[in-house]
């Protein structure tokens, strides 16, 4: 069975919009190690930071080779914004 990746617009636009499931995928894209996941979270967190706010000078979002979990809460920040 082939995985169901939405695209990083995509997936961005579903955690500004409080979608619960769109978050959850994103967490598991930035957790995963795979090659393929990483690029599209990179690209996720690119779209992301202009919503961000003061979040933005986060130490973990500059990167993706933080540990696991990091950017939970700015994905959770953007949800509630």
């Amino acid at each position: 069975m082939a995985s169901r990746t939405l695209p990083p617009a995509d997936l961005a636009r579903g955690i500004r919009t409080g979608n619960r499931a769109t978050l959850a995928r994103a967490i598991t894209l930035i957790e995963s190690k795979r090659a393929d996941h990483r690029k599209i979270a990179h690209l996720l967190v690119q779209e992301l930071l202009p919503h961000t706010g003061s979040a933005v000078g986060c130490r973990y979002c500059d990167t993706l080779s933080a540990p696991r979990g990091p950017c939970k809460g700015l994905f959770m920040a953007i949800a509630r914004a």
